[in-house]
């Protein structure tokens, strides 16, 4: 959030290089783009010695002391870029992997990167399978088959199979528990912002939300919010 003598938001680009001082510019979606992805190739060299970048905002959600953090891809083009992530998820009071409905399973860099995490992250882990409006009602009409609660259920077979062929070292009761409905949610952004109440209430944002907060308010979240410190010590 903003700091209390701050009025306008900002963004903040920290360097892995820590005597390079943090660089402050104005905030907007341009200047995300352009700091922070690779898609956009505006400042792709100075990109490489870029630690993160931290937005400061005004948004509701964040005056109640909440972080939000979206690593890197791991697919990525500069190297560091997995630490940043093993960080991120090792300190994260819920960690979340989000996943596409049209992939349902990963590649197989973020595979050998969840053998080597979720071990450690293991009571935290959401996986979010998002677009979830692409399985519930296809464009193809070929693919509604059956009807949508059919259709969730198929797809969330579908990557519990590439979840159990994929992740090793666990036991059934744990991959069980991974793939099950408090750790796995299909959600829709696009009906979430829809003025459709039906397509809001499919959309799975309130229970992914609602699962968030008891991970964050829970005795071992709380046990992290107090560890975090002790081992950063």
């Amino acid at each position: 959030t903003l700091p209390p003598e701050q009025n306008e938001e900002y963004i903040e680009i920290h360097y892995i290089d820590r005597e390079r001082k943090p660089e402050r510019i104005p905030y907007g979606l341009a200047q995300i783009e352009q700091w922070g992805t690779e898609l956009d190739q505006t400042n792709s060299n100075l990109r490489r010695d870029i630690e993160r970048i931290v937005i400061y905002s005004s948004h509701d959600l964040l005056k109640h002391n909440l972080e939000l953090i979206d690593t890197p891809g791991l697919s990525g083009i500069i190297a560091h870029h997995k630490k940043i992530a093993q960080n991120a998820m090792r300190e994260a009071h819920v960690a979340i992997w989000l996943q596409s409905a049209e992939q349902l399973g990963g590649n197989q860099q973020e595979w050998l990167f969840l053998n080597d995490v979720l071990k450690r992250t293991f009571g935290k882990f959401i996986t979010v399978i998002n677009k979830w409006d692409l399985v519930l009602e296809p464009a193809n009409e070929r693919e509604r088959i059956g009807t949508p609660q059919d259709r969730a259920e198929k797809a969330k077979n579908t990557f519990r199979k590439n979840f159990c062929e994929q992740v090793t070292g666990f036991t059934s009761v744990q991959v069980d528990m991974l793939c099950n409905e408090y750790h796995l949610f299909g959600v829709s952004a696009l009906w979430a912002q829809e003025n459709n109440v039906q397509h809001q209430l499919d959309s799975g944002i309130e229970a992914l939300g609602k699962r968030i907060e008891t991970l964050s308010l829970s005795g071992e979240g709380e046990l992290a919010r107090l560890s975090t410190p002790l081992k950063k010590l």
